[in-house]
């Protein structure tokens, strides 16, 4: 898988799992977003993804998708979807709105 395609993968998740819970803030792990087993994948590519959703959920924060309280313990608190992309998961299409779609498809 390419950087950009699991890039977005990541977000996906995320704007999923933050959109069912909308507006409550929620504290997420980089797990969660990663959607990581320690006890079935190597450490090397837990290493490696989690990197890579750390990297994904500071880009979405520095560009106002998100609102959170980053900690270095790989817990990103309080975090919640902000009003620029809550318009976006809110359009709707065919009766179901991008976030609908995405909760389902995660």
């Amino acid at each position: 898988m390419s950087n950009i395609n699991e890039f977005y993968e990541y977000p996906e998740r995320l704007f999923g799992l933050l959109y069912n819970i909308f507006p409550q803030p929620q504290s997420l792990y980089v797990y969660d977003i990663a959607d990581l087993i320690d006890t079935k994948e190597a450490a090397k590519i837990i290493k490696t993804k989690s990197k890579k959703v750390v990297y994904a959920v500071k880009w979405l924060y520095q560009y106002g998708y998100i609102s959170l309280d980053i900690t270095h313990t790989g817990a990103f608190n309080d975090i919640f979807l902000t009003k620029k992309i809550l318009y976006l998961l809110t359009l709707k299409s065919d009766d179901s709105s991008l976030g609908d779609k995405i909760i389902k498809a995660t």
